[in-house]
């Protein structure tokens, strides 16, 4: 099949003389083989430097240099994309930079947004991509210093990049106040409306939620945006709307339709369909991130003999996901009945403030009461906290820690 077949096919797209894979196939390649890595990108540019920048004499295209440029800085070749230096954009470190950040590569994407920064110090999109990286990777200082320049500037991204610094120390509050401020401001980007209705979803206040994914959804239609709805209806016993939104999710993504069916079918309580779509949507070399945690989640209920071994496998495989580690050990604990050996988990927790983590404290409260050996003290001050703390919702364990929402 030629280009031109492929282009009538919809399968390459032409976009201002550059031709790129369309997303549907694109995200099926990703989900089968991954993400090129550091190695594939240094490869790719020392066979683009062999084949065109071997007569110093006859320079090359302007896109073959910039797609030379563009994997060394994608495959942290620091030495060798020295040699273009006189060539280097800003704007071109910062693109590479936007792509690892969208990638959860947040080191590499602090690195590019810093040596953007350094080539032009008012590219203010490398700064919000370097402010969120420095969040993701909890350097709150440094992430501190960034910011407080953009507040300076009176840049409007100011006040959704403080409320997405909230969201992720777990104040999902506090980050709903920033982006409504955002909001008022006149900032009304698709960050803003997707976040404020993802952490209105985890706060239980499905009503907000929907709200601001409506508005979401018509600013972009996309798998990120109609699977937050899917999950918000879902949560809101919302079944019918839930199925609607996951059917539109098959043609855009297989695994995303099948990990959400799978929500969706856990919540009915029709455990063994749910396991059959969760099966296939971790059927590929690089599962979604939620739908491993969700794989974990339905195996605790479904109370699977290989249920330790799972969890410590996603211990060794995502290490930053700390909270999430204990959050899953304390789960399956309370389902063994061990609510001592949860709370030594949950009290190890460091976000205890994010909502489905408060459902798992509510859960050790209610079986420390239950538990007819510890003291008449000790019950009453557990019914005491437990009342003040109020029913569970029974929320999803996942904070899209490792999202890999687009910005």
């Amino acid at each position: 099949m030629g280009q031109a077949h492929l282009i009538d096919f919809n399968l390459i797209i032409l976009n201002d003389g550059d031709y790129t894979i369309s997303s549907p196939i694109s995200n099926a390649i990703i989900n089968q083989f991954g993400y090129l890595d550091n190695g594939d990108y240094m490869n790719i540019a020392q066979k683009l430097k062999k084949e065109f920048w071997s007569d110093p004499e006859i320079l090359p295209r302007l896109s073959i240099v910039d797609t030379i440029i563009y994997t060394l800085a994608y495959s942290s070749g620091e030495a060798e994309l020295s040699e273009f230096k006189d060539l280097i954009l800003p704007a071109q470190l910062f693109k590479v930079a936007k792509q690892k950040y969208n990638a959860g590569d947040w080191r590499g994407a602090v690195s590019l947004a810093r040596r953007a920064l350094h080539l032009d110090g008012n590219l203010h999109g490398a700064r919000v991509i370097l402010v969120k990286a420095l969040v993701r990777l909890r350097d709150w200082a440094n992430a501190e210093e960034e910011l407080v320049k953009l507040e300076n500037e009176f840049r409007r991204e100011r006040f959704y990049l403080r409320g997405f610094q909230e969201w992720k120390r777990g104040h999902h509050r506090m980050a709903l106040s920033w982006f409504k401020k955002g909001w008022d401001s006149g900032d009304q980007s698709i960050s803003i409306v997707r976040d404020s209705a993802y952490c209105s979803f985890v706060l239980g206040d499905m009503e907000a939620a929907k709200y601001w994914v409506d508005i979401a959804l018509k600013k972009a239609r996309n798998k990120y945006t109609i699977d937050l709805a899917a999950n918000i209806a879902i949560f809101s016993n919302h079944f019918k709307d839930a199925e609607n939104y996951i059917e539109e999710l098959k043609p855009l993504d297989l695994l995303f339709y099948l990990n959400r069916k799978a929500t969706l079918l856990c919540k009915q309580n029709r455990l063994r369909e749910a396991w059959v779509c969760q099966e296939q949507a971790c059927a590929t070399e690089y599962p979604n991130f939620d739908a491993i945690v969700q794989r974990i989640d339905l195996m605790i209920l479904m109370k699977r003999k290989d249920v330790e071994e799972q969890i410590s496998k996603f211990e060794k495989t995502f290490k930053d996901s700390t909270d999430l580690h204990r959050a899953l050990w304390c789960k399956y604990y309370l389902s063994k009945g061990q609510w001592r050996i949860a709370e030594d988990y949950w009290k190890k927790i460091w976000q205890k403030d994010i909502p489905s983590f408060k459902d798992l404290r509510k859960m050790i409260l209610s079986e420390k009461i239950g538990d007819i050996m510890i003291s008449s003290k000790e019950r009453k001050a557990a019914e005491i906290e437990l009342s003040e703390a109020g029913v569970a919702f029974q929320l999803p364990l996942l904070d899209t820690e490792l999202e890999k929402f687009e910005i």
